[in-house]
């Protein structure tokens, strides 16, 4: 027994019923604990301290335990201690003006890392920890009450203060007064460097912001809105309708963005889109460009003129694109604020009727050219631009109408009017007008060579045959025979002809050709109509030389040959355009976050110069509700190319394994229209999936079992058909499994593709042969037959199933390729979660359902109806336009 009574026991013990000394469970005081214990809460705990400043904030030390203080802030506004807690709600912040109770923010909900916190509006969270509420009542109506605190504390505001819109990284934002610097109105600004008191700093502006230019430079400018103008009449209030800037608007030369044929700013400026309503002449400009044209996005100098934007629409190929509203409602309206065709036509004038004097040439009635001499052209050779439609051209010699008729011109057409003699006509004045079309894209001379063309221009001649050779050089010789036109009737222009100049370095004078004009299938000595001896040419021409005069005649002397030089015609709009949302389909907050494409509505555009720009873009089958005018290059039929941005208006590059390809035309399959679109006698005309007359010229050939012909050229070895007739394709010796490189070329061996997986269903679709991105592959995958009628087994290896998704601008209706897959499953039914970005059958894709679980989408080839299980039916898919959602692909149903 070691107790009776706890008197018995040391001072921290207590004794027990069983008359035992034991540590104290309870105390009311600290000697009723052991050294090194205290009494809190009558239990004996470790010390907690020494001092106060070794307790949490909040509490102070007392006989060695912290004891929380009461807490403090009942309103805002009240002084505090930073050493004290708060009451819910608040938080005791220094922000300049000693500790005080602040509204605490609020933790927001997290995405990943990333963590909001909210305050009442116009209050900004500082620190994470307390809101800052607005001292002043904007960059407009507060300027007194920061004129006011600066004077209170003029070492914190030496220039004085401006009531400034600040915001937090967690987008809310208040009125502060905030030093004011010494920039003056335009100068450029920063928040080290501010402007001076009452000025705003233009620091964004939202379409700059996803064009990433360099040309942009901060400015101060006058604030204003409807209630405080600008202090200067000839300024606009810009941007006050949303109050962009500051929450108000800004002073400055006010424009129209969105009309690209009005030009509302000075020379050297641009018009920058800044609201709904509102644009800037504000960017520095040569206006140099016309819509549509080249640009370049890399210039500190715009060449794009007004309501257009320099892009980069493809990788090196930036155009001067139209700004449109992508916020209103229908598609209609949005695509309305993109500029509509002009009816414009262009026409050069020439006088090549030998013998009668100057002549003044009228357009309906009115003086077009006059005094215009032989063998001169109007308007110093330049284009005029004309409207479409008929007009009366008439020739007038001293005053005396001598020749009249009707001319019909078309959209962006450029023509060549030609007055030349006509022995056959009966009035007393013998001559007529010739209309001679001028090619937009005439071939640029290589080298040693002049392009040259002829037109026939001699109306009592008949059909004509044209040999040149060179000064000097036999006829009788075949061999020296280059042959410059073929059966060219009164009117008709030749081909352009690459004529060679290169000749001995020690002869400075230019090569000369005899040129021979004889009827038709008549080309022998003794029949010719006329030689034209040793003719020259000069390097780097590019021409065309009309054949004039009379043939009837026992004079040689009355045909002469007359070089009139090629000339580019300016470009009207033939197409309208479609507006396209830069946002991605999110709703964009204000115009001119949009951009427009010209929309190619039928085939007569492909290959005839529609698109605007001046022979830099062209029609592209995107897909039937997507031909729109994309980049394009200057490469002829037949010539290289690695994409088909590299090829003329109207032609296609035809890609093979080797990276590099082939310029070939568009066509029609099924009747031809447009006769720019024509296909050589080694190619077809393959058709372009879901467009009714529209295919690509290509080498045909026949598939066998093994998806190859030994046939197709060299590193075009794979043959399939992705719509009816097979043509030869990309192929190179990558084995199948084998990385590949790049999907953008197909390298592999004949039977497989190079392609990459996208574990998602847009993925799936458009994803395979795109360009890598960072931390993908490409390996070579089997080729496979889509859409195979059931129960047809797939032909892919385990776990792979057939997609149809094939290289180029449309989705295939016959061969695929063979891709991850998880089990088979019926259309519309779940897969699982973990087959999500998969294939679920051939076909078939397993897309996130939303509700934990995948569901298998099995498309069909809508116009054969094949490609869905037994018990299924192959249905349109449509959007509410009725437009198709996958062209040429249907659903699977029940």
């Amino acid at each position: 027994m070691d107790c009776r009574t706890d008197d018995e026991c040391l001072g921290h013990q207590q004794c027990t019923s069983n008359f035992e000394c034991v540590t104290r469970t309870s105390c009311s005081g600290n000697d009723q604990c052991a050294a090194g214990r205290v009494c809190i809460s009558s239990a004996c705990v470790a010390k907690q301290c020494d001092a106060t400043n070794s307790c949490p904030i909040g509490s102070e030390c007392q006989e060695g335990a912290c004891i929380e203080l009461p807490r403090q802030c009942t309103a805002v506004g009240q002084n505090c201690d930073l050493n004290r807690l708060e009451r819910p709600g608040f938080a005791c912040h220094d922000m300049g003006a000693g500790p005080k109770c602040y509204e605490a923010c609020v933790l927001g909900s997290s995405a990943g890392n990333a963590v909001s916190y909210t305050c009442t509006p116009g209050s900004i969270c500082i620190d994470r920890k307390a809101c800052r509420p607005s001292e002043c009542a904007g960059v407009l109506n507060g300027q007194a009450t920061c004129d006011q605190i600066a004077q209170a504390d003029p070492s914190k505001f030496p220039n004085g203060s401006t009531c400034s819109r600040e915001t937090d990284a967690y987008r809310n934002y208040a009125n502060l007064c905030v030093p004011a610097g010494t920039r003056q109105l335009g100068d450029e600004c920063a928040r080290a460097q501010p402007c001076k008191s009452g000025l705003v700093c233009v620091s964004r502006i939202p379409i700059l912001d996803l064009s990433q230019t360099s040309t942009f430079k901060t400015f101060c400018a006058e604030p204003c809105n409807a209630n405080t103008p600008c202090s200067k009449s000839d300024e606009g209030c810009i941007g006050d309708d949303i109050n962009l800037f500051q929450g108000a608007g800004i002073c400055g030369d006010r424009c129209n963005p969105y009309n690209i044929d009005e030009q509302n700013c000075a020379d050297d400026k641009s018009c920058l889109p800044i609201s709904n309503t509102d644009g800037m002449c504000l960017l520095k400009a040569d206006n140099s460009a016309e819509p549509y044209a080249k640009c370049d996005a890399s210039s500190d100098t715009t060449q794009c003129p007004s309501g257009t934007w320099c892009f980069g629409v493809t990788t090196g190929h930036a155009r001067c694109l139209p700004l449109c509203n992508p916020t209103l409602a229908t598609k209609e309206l949005r695509d309305a604020t993109c500029p509509g065709a002009l009816p414009q036509s262009f026409v050069r004038l020439a006088h090549l009727a030998e013998g009668i004097g100057a002549a003044d040439i009228h357009l309906n009635g009115a003086p077009l050219a006059e005094g215009l001499a032989f063998g001169e052209l109007a308007n110093n050779g330049d284009f005029l631009t004309l409207a479409i439609g008929t007009h009366t051209v008439s020739v007038h010699l001293d005053g005396v109408k001598v020749f009249e008729d009707n001319i019909t011109l078309v959209g962006n057409e450029a023509l060549n009017l030609v007055v030349v003699a006509d022995p056959n006509s009966e009035e007393d004045v013998k001559i007529q007008i010739l209309t001679v079309a001028e090619p937009r894209q005439a071939p640029t001379a290589v080298g040693d060579t002049t392009e040259l063309r002829l037109v026939h221009g001699v109306a009592d001649a008949d059909v004509v045959d044209v040999i040149i050779v060179r000064a000097g050089e036999s006829f009788d010789l075949v061999a020296n025979h280059r042959r410059f036109a073929n059966g060219l009737s009164f009117g008709q222009a030749s081909s352009f002809v690459a004529v060679e100049t290169d000749q001995d370095p020690e002869i400075t004078e230019p090569l000369g050709y005899d040129v021979y004009v004889f009827p038709a299938t008549e080309r022998t000595l003794g029949n010719e109509i006329v030689l034209f001896e040793d003719v020259k040419v000069t390097t780097g021409d590019v021409a065309t030389i009309y054949l004039i005069g009379t043939a009837n005649s026992e004079d040689d002397q009355d045909l002469r040959l007359e070089f009139v030089a090629h000339s580019v015609a300016a470009s009207a709009r033939v197409l309208s355009g479609n507006c396209i949302d830069l946002l991605g389909g999110q709703q964009a907050p204000i115009q001119g976050l949009g951009i427009c494409f010209e929309n190619c509505t039928d085939n007569s555009h492909y290959g005839t110069g529609a698109c605007s720009g001046g022979g830099a873009n062209a029609c592209n089958p995107g897909s039937p509700e997507r031909q729109w005018c994309f980049p394009s290059g200057q490469s002829e039929v037949g010539g290289p190319c690695k994409e088909t941005n590299e090829c003329l208006d109207g032609l296609s590059c035809d890609t093979n394994g080797a990276g590099s390809g082939t310029c070939r035309s568009y066509c029609e399959p099924n009747a031809q229209v447009n006769a720019a679109l024509s296909c050589t006698d080694d190619e077809i005309c393959a058709p372009i999936r879901g467009f009714l007359n529209l295919g690509e010229c290509r080498i045909g050939c026949e598939p066998g079992t093994n998806y190859t012909d030994a046939s197709c050229p060299a590193d075009q070895k794979a043959c399939y058909a992705t719509e009816g007739l097979a043509v030869c394709n990309g192929s190179g010796e990558v084995a199948v499994g084998a990385n590949c490189g790049q999907p953008t070329v197909q390298n592999c061996v004949p039977g497989a593709m190079c392609a990459k997986t996208v574990p998602t269903f847009n993925g799936l679709l458009v994803e395979p042969f795109n360009e890598l991105r960072q931390g993908e592959t490409a390996t070579c995958r089997p080729m496979c037959q889509a859409f195979k009628p059931a129960p047809s087994t797939t032909d892919c290896p385990a776990n792979m199933a057939c997609s149809p998704v094939m290289p180029g601008p449309t989705f295939s209706g016959g061969v695929g390729h063979c891709v991850e897959s998880g089990p088979s499953r019926p259309a519309n039914q779940s897969c699982a979660r973990a087959d999500v970005g998969k294939l679920c059958g051939d076909n078939a894709f397993c897309v996130d359902g939303g509700d934990g679980e995948g569901v298998c989408v099995r498309v069909c080839n809508f116009d054969t109806l094949a490609g869905c299980l037994g018990g299924e039916v192959c249905r349109a898919w449509e959007d509410d336009n009725s437009n198709q959602i996958l062209p040429g692909w249907g659903r699977c149903g029940a």
